[in-house]
């Protein structure tokens, strides 16, 4: 026979992860103690016996213990995987806030170009006139754009 003192050791040691034993465990680790120390056994095999249902407690409880951890695992994964993915979205939203921008400037560079290079015919009193005159007084931003653009193009 073989030394029980091992399984033993390790029935005990994986008992004592949480939430890996259940009744039916702890009975089988109680039959299985007994029957490796020849309790109320007269038949010489039963140690054997006992020492298989140690060990296959002792595995049931052990894989249980992986399986918890893993579960912990996933969810402090999955946590992070969340986080990444609105960190992914925040990104996204604020590419497209720029390249906004930096259209909305391009197309101010090029109003701003043709006002001080290609509109040169144009006196300042014309722009000023162009700006805040009767018909342009009320226009500001899109309107106020969309009108110097008109006049970018010779329309009236």
């Amino acid at each position: 026979m073989t030394d029980p003192r091992p399984i033993m050791r390790r029935l005990s040691a994986a008992r004592e992860a949480p939430g890996v034993t259940c009744s039916a465990s702890r009975h089988a680790q109680q039959i299985a103690e007994r029957l490796m120390l020849q309790v109320d056994m007269p038949d010489d095999r039963t140690p054997h016996a006992g020492e298989s249902i140690g060990a296959t407690v002792a595995a049931l409880w052990e894989a249980r213990a992986t399986i918890a951890r893993l579960e912990d695992e996933a969810k402090l994964h999955q946590s992070a995987i969340d986080s990444l993915s609105s960190r992914c979205e925040y990104l996204t939203m604020t590419q497209q806030l720029f390249i906004a921008e930096r259209d909305a400037a391009q197309e101010h560079a090029a109003l701003y170009w043709w006002l001080r290079n290609d509109a040169s015919d144009w006196d300042a009193a014309g722009i000023i006139r162009l700006l805040a005159g009767p018909d342009y007084e009320r226009l500001s931003g899109a309107e106020l754009d969309a009108a110097i653009r008109a006049a970018m193009k010779g329309e009236p």
